[in-house]
Formats: C-alpha cells, sequence, structure tokens
C-alpha cells in the first residue's frame, strides 16, 4: 500500500468524523433542550392553576402585593385562545383554570391595584 492510498484512507475517515460530529452535535443539544423543556413545562403549567376560592377572595382595589400572597407561583405564558385583549393602561396577568384548560382567569392591575378580574374567555 502506497503512501498516498494510506493518506486518502486517513483524510476519507477524518472527513466521516467531522460531518458526523457537525449533525450529532447540534442533534443531542437539541434533544437535550427537549428533554428539559417538556417536564419544565408541565410543572410550570401545574404551578399556575389559580384556586377558585382564591380567585373569588379577591376584591377590586386590593393593592397588588396583598393580592400577590394568594396567587400561584407562576402564571400562563399568555391569555387564551379567544380572549378579549387587555383593557388600555392596565397590566393584565392570566391564571390556569383548573377545570378547564381553554379558559383563564385574567386579573389586571393599574398603578399597583386590582382593577378587574375575568374569566377569560367568557363561558
Amino acid at each position: 500500500m502506497t503512501t498516498a492510498v494510506r493518506e486518502l484512507g486517513l483524510a476519507r475517515r477524518r472527513v466521516r468524523r467531522r460531518l458526523a460530529q457537525a449533525v450529532g452535535i447540534p442533534v443531542a443539544v437539541l434533544t437535550g433542550i427537549f428533554v428539559l423543556l417538556i417536564p419544565l413545562s408541565f410543572v410550570s403549567s401545574s404551578f399556575s392553576v389559580l384556586d377558585p376560592a382564591a380567585y373569588e377572595g379577591l376584591k377590586a382595589g386590593e393593592p397588588r402585593d396583598d393580592a400577590r400572597s394568594r396567587l400561584p407561583a407562576f402564571t400562563r405564558d399568555g391569555p387564551p385562545d379567544g380572549a378579549p385583549a387587555p383593557p388600555p393602561g392596565q397590566d393584565c396577568v392570566y391564571y390556569t383554570v383548573r377545570s378547564d384548560s381553554a379558559r383563564a382567569y385574567r386579573l389586571c392591575f393599574a398603578r399597583d391595584r386590582l382593577v378587574s378580574k375575568a374569566v377569560v374567555p367568557p363561558p
């Protein structure tokens, strides 16, 4: 076997190894991300459920800091489909309704006071 043939074989092995790395590393990283995000999604959604009694106990005019102690650790990622736009000048947060994942509790604050609460979209 000549030196040129050995070098050609060695070069081909290097190219195959680098190609495998170029494809394998991104696939492994994406797989790792999905393995972490899927359980995290389930955990965060379960921690965004607002108890109906806590929702009923919230009153308009209540300071945000007072309400925060009775609210779940997480909010929903956003409003459910079909929810109306938030009122202008209000900062609204959404919490999961335990019995109905298609609806959410919407709490709207202005100047750090609860100004409105609603179930969206309406039943």
